[in-house]
């Protein structure tokens, strides 16, 4: 019952599978080398079989032996899938008790196939067993502290994670630190704090992007309209090096513009059950960065705001590679795609779907194409 994909390859190109480092070793003379990121299966279907109906993607992450999991936000449920998309079995950890979500949101995992679910209403972090059995949990009792807002999973039943901050008696902001089996941090990555409002427009000055390595290094970034910098960093915090590269500025449309705003209004709506005290301009230009990845490689994958179809490659040192586009169907008539990378797979969904909820398992290819004269 997967919804099978048809991928469509170009006569004109030569597509090659496993790229390397060295993107250059795939070109000759006279020819450019295009790297993408393409579905190469796909599962979810509008209609039939449950197991394949998917209410409300929260998360998705691929496990070290090819499994892919599948955080429903309506039910809560994770679902698990083979590498082909088949159905495997589901994990439901709903409930108050230790180990247990009422909001389960995000979802992780380690080398050895341990599960890490997190939740920021429910300000709790749990690592499980293959067989689902609770190893870890963290849970936050501070007043001035919200989160996890996102998270990564990190070495030893670890959580980097960003959350919400108030330092009082007037600012309030984001941090990123690590967490281990406590709610005091092992190490604070970053911290960025802005005058408090009761809106959600102090996110606009104080939102932080960060990944991490399988071997813990973490890469963090500012989330900034004008400049382009990230810092490669040890578990404990240690700078390594930073890129740094020029940044030109993109203004945001008149329609963007309106959609976040109507979403930030959404959120209040949600979070206050009114519209009354909403107040929110969106940034007037887009950020240099929208998210930041880490492969099996090593390698440091940065996605673009502005053009979100586009990804800059870098490998552990910090040095690029190339740019990567993305590829998807078009019959879902959105540019707005969610892109999980991590060291065992990329998988994909779209955040707001025009027909129904799909899942699809992604891989990168190489074309040689003639280079214009």
């Amino acid at each position: 019952m997967r919804k099978q994909f048809s991928r469509i390859f170009l006569s004109a190109a030569v597509f090659l599978m496993g790229c390397t480092n060295n993107s250059d070793s795939h070109a000759s003379a006279g020819n450019d080398t295009l790297h993408f990121l393409v579905p190469r299966d796909s599962m979810g279907i509008e209609m039939g079989d449950p197991r394949y109906m998917f209410g409300s993607i929260g998360a998705l992450c691929t496990f070290p032996d090819g499994r892919i999991g599948v955080l429903d936000r309506t039910t809560g449920i994770v679902s698990f899938y083979t590498h082909a998309g088949e159905y495997e079995g589901e994990f439901a950890p709903l409930g108050s008790g230790p180990g247990e979500f009422m909001h389960p949101a995000q979802l992780g995992c380690d080398e050895s196939g341990n599960i890490m679910i997190t939740s920021a209403n429910d300000r709790k972090i749990a690592w499980f067993s293959p067989t689902f059995e609770l190893l870890s949990e963290t849970v936050g009792t501070s007043a001035d502290m919200f989160g996890p807002v996102r998270s990564c999973p990190a070495p030893d039943l670890g959580c980097i994670a960003i959350s919400t901050v108030i330092q009082r008696p007037d600012s309030m902001g984001m941090e990123v630190a690590l967490y281990r089996g406590s709610d005091q941090p092992v190490a604070v990555y970053r911290r960025r704090l802005a005058p408090a409002d009761r809106s959600s427009g102090f996110q606009n000055t104080t939102n932080i992007l960060f990944t991490v390595d399988r071997d813990g290094t973490v890469f963090i970034a500012d989330r900034s309209t004008d400049a382009f910098s990230i810092a490669c960093c040890t578990s404990a915090g240690d700078t390594l090096f930073l890129i740094d590269e020029p940044y030109e500025p993109e203004r945001r449309t008149d329609e963007e513009i309106e959609v976040l705003r109507e979403r930030a209004r959404q959120n209040w709506i949600s979070a206050t059950g009114s519209p009354a005290g909403f107040s929110y301009e969106p940034p007037e230009y887009h950020y240099s960065m929208r998210d930041l990845s880490c492969d099996g490689a090593g390698r440091l994958w940065v996605r673009a705001s502005a053009d979100p179809s586009r990804l800059r490659v870098y490998d552990k040192s910090g040095t690029f590679l190339y740019d990567c586009s993305l590829r998807m169907p078009d019959w879902q008539e959105t540019r707005d795609w969610t892109i999980i990378i991590n060291p065992w797979g990329i998988v994909a969904c779209t955040s707001d779907p025009e027909l129904f909820p799909v899942v699809y398992m992604m891989e990168e290819i190489i074309e040689i194409v003639p280079r214009s004269e």
